[in-house]
């Protein structure tokens, strides 16, 4: 189990809590570039998943070994990003509308 992306997240939920205390007299909660970097990482983040999934018997032919697991060792860049990922995303659940 890994402690990055919850990590991440609450580090990113902090953060977004503090930032977003100097942004209440603007309307805005959320940056656009926070917005877009989320946006973006995310795209990202699931296309290497796809990738991932779909490239695993290509390479088990490639390398002719039947104990290559790529979905396995697709955690050595996938729980990385997925951290940045999670810590982005913390933003937009630590913004919230005082009614």
């Amino acid at each position: 189990m890994s402690l990055g992306p919850p990590l991440a997240l609450l580090l990113g939920a902090v953060t977004a809590k503090e930032l977003t205390k100097k942004r209440r007299q603007q309307k805005v909660l959320v940056s656009a570039f926070a917005y877009r970097l989320s946006l973006w990482m995310s795209i990202f983040y699931l296309t290497l998943v796809t990738l991932t999934i779909l490239l695993e018997p290509a390479a088990m032919m490639v390398a002719q070994r039947a104990d290559l697991n790529l979905i396995s060792a697709s955690e050595l860049w996938l729980v990385p990003l997925q951290s940045l990922l999670t810590g982005s995303l913390g933003a937009f659940g630590a913004s919230k509308v005082d009614g």
